[in-house]
């Protein structure tokens, strides 16, 4: 009962999808282009949502989960429960960025290469490191070079 959905123009090269569990999906949005990337999406309803006209360089990694619990050894209930991820429309990752559980990447952002993003990402801004932190802001980016 999984969905994968990839829409019109995009150019997927070198991809790793993973899928577990019940109910999950993935969406690839039109005009987007993926050099190479592990798209991870398991625990149930969980989702991996990328938009339209994203470029993803090679060596990605986007998950919606640990894979593994981690428990709270006062009364062994799990906390770290799986949650999705979406990446809104022109985005740009660098490569060998990690996008974790949970991220929200918001339109036109940028993620420097080698980034781990946790989190939620302004819109139109530039995020670097591990974790990712925002280094610039207002900007836009561009496939061609001008």
């Amino acid at each position: 009962n999984h969905t994968l959905v990839i829409e019109d123009g995009c150019y997927i090269k070198n991809p790793i999808i993973k899928v577990e569990d019940n109910f999950c999906n993935v969406f690839i949005g039109s005009q987007t282009s993926i050099e190479g990337a592990e798209l991870d999406v398991k625990e149930d309803n969980n989702k991996i949502f990328i938009g339209n006209n994203c470029m993803l360089s090679t060596g990605i990694y986007i998950s919606s989960s640990d894979s593994h619990s981690i428990c709270n050894m006062v009364d062994n209930k799990r906390i770290n429960y799986g949650k999705s991820v979406h990446i809104s429309n022109n985005v740009w990752i660098g490569k060998q960025a990690m996008i974790l559980k949970g991220s929200f990447i918001g339109t036109g952002s940028i993620i420097a290469a080698g980034s781990v993003v946790t989190g939620s990402v302004d819109e139109n801004s530039i995020y670097a490191g591990s974790p990712a932190k925002k280094i610039k802001d207002s900007v836009i980016w561009l496939r061609e070079r001008i």
